[in-house]
């Protein structure tokens, strides 16, 4: 948003001579237009520096791209944050009705969370109130075509309440998981762990105080994944991503 005016992302390439040695692969970047394209070249401000950059895209001044370092050789590579596409949690009405046909867990396997289980429970007990789960579980399947397992996963204790959901995808010999957990201790958390020959892990919290908790616990996370070649954890804030390539 720009003097009111929302903006489009813009499609195309930026270069970048120079190294920054801030950008470190798998950090966020948010780049600042500062001028118009000119001759091929335009003024950015990332990390507080200004520099002038060679793009055949059609930006304006002001225009801001949020962006993420995926290469640091032979040249700093920065690719768009793509909005990831998350599972959505249920309401605590539905939550009891997987609570009541599953269990809780901790009660149960983490296997019997899947939602094909789910399925049959609802249909051998003809139950009615499982019934009207049936199409919004459904409909979020189809937002992923590589699917391995779809989980719905009542939380519960005798403190607190909440519910999670857990979609896993392949892609090759590659695997993306997409976990979103709503409590009443943390609010709404999501995750993305990309598991290839190395494991990326973005987390994004919906509240300010529960990323700053994040961040105090990222190393003791870190060493639980070591033996998982674990390449970045990334915690942040819920926002909006634009969609723009970019080569530093």
């Amino acid at each position: 948003m720009i003097h009111g005016v929302s903006l489009q992302p813009a499609s195309g390439q930026i270069v970048l001579k120079n190294q920054l040695p801030s950008l470190t692969l798998g950090r966020s970047a948010v780049a600042t237009v500062l001028s118009k394209p000119a001759r091929g070249l335009v003024l950015v401000s990332i990390f507080g520096q200004r520099v002038k950059v060679e793009t055949t895209m059609n930006l304006q001044k002001g225009q801001v791209l949020n962006l993420r370092v995926d290469s640091v050789a032979p040249r700093i590579i920065l690719k768009p944050e793509v909005q990831v596409k998350t599972p959505n949690v249920f309401g605590e009405e539905q939550s009891r009705v997987i609570e009541r046909l599953i269990g809780r867990l901790g009660q149960k396997d983490l296997k019997a969370f899947d939602v094909r289980d789910i399925f049959q429970q609802i249909l051998n007990n003809q139950d009615q109130a499982g019934i009207q789960l049936l199409k919004p579980m459904l409909e979020q399947l189809l937002d992923y075509p590589n699917l391995l397992a779809f989980l719905m996963i009542p939380v519960r204790d005798d403190e607190s309440s909440g519910n999670a959901a857990v979609a896993i995808e392949s892609d090759g010999e590659d695997y993306t998981v997409h976990f979103k957990i709503d409590t009443d201790f943390l609010g709404l958390v999501e995750a993305t762990a990309r598991l290839g020959d190395v494991l990326d892990i973005e987390i994004r919290a919906a509240g300010l105080d529960t990323v700053n908790f994040l961040k105090e616990h990222l190393e003791e996370l870190r060493e639980r994944l070591t033996t998982l070649n674990i390449r970045n954890i990334d915690v942040r804030r819920m926002k909006g991503t634009s969609s723009v390539d970019m080569v530093v």
